[in-house]
């Protein structure tokens, strides 16, 4: 397999994942912390577009709610190599009809489609 370099990229996922301080205690905090702010994203009591930082205050990504009524958790949008967090945000906005980005959305109906249609035993419950 061949690697390209220089390559845009950008990061859209579903679940916020922090991985520069692992500790128990700062977990357990940081997830009522992030509770506490998809609840107010939800409620409207503050933007539907919040700053993601790590443990040295350092900007790394965005939550934003996203699709239909912004009623959906949100999705998190982080920049890549030779990408902007502005450029990413557009991006993600721009590739999103529901609160899955729509690449993602797509291939994920269609791996599910395989597996029902290939292996039917694994859905027969």
């Amino acid at each position: 397999r061949r690697v390209h370099g220089d390559t845009p990229c950008v990061g859209i996922a579903e679940n916020l994942y922090l991985f520069d301080h692992q500790l128990d205690d700062t977990k357990s905090k940081h997830k009522g912390v992030h509770r506490e702010l998809v609840a107010n994203m939800k409620k409207g009591t503050i933007s539907p577009e919040q700053p993601i930082k790590n443990q040295q205050d350092e900007l790394i990504g965005m939550a934003i709610l996203s699709g239909v009524g912004g009623k959906a958790n949100p999705v998190y949008v982080s920049p890549g190599h030779l990408v902007t967090l502005e450029t990413s945000i557009s991006l993600a906005k721009s590739v999103t009809k529901f609160r899955i980005c729509e690449p993602i959305r797509q291939a994920d109906i269609l791996s599910r489609k395989y597996l029902v249609d290939n292996y039917p035993w694994l859905y027969d419950r």
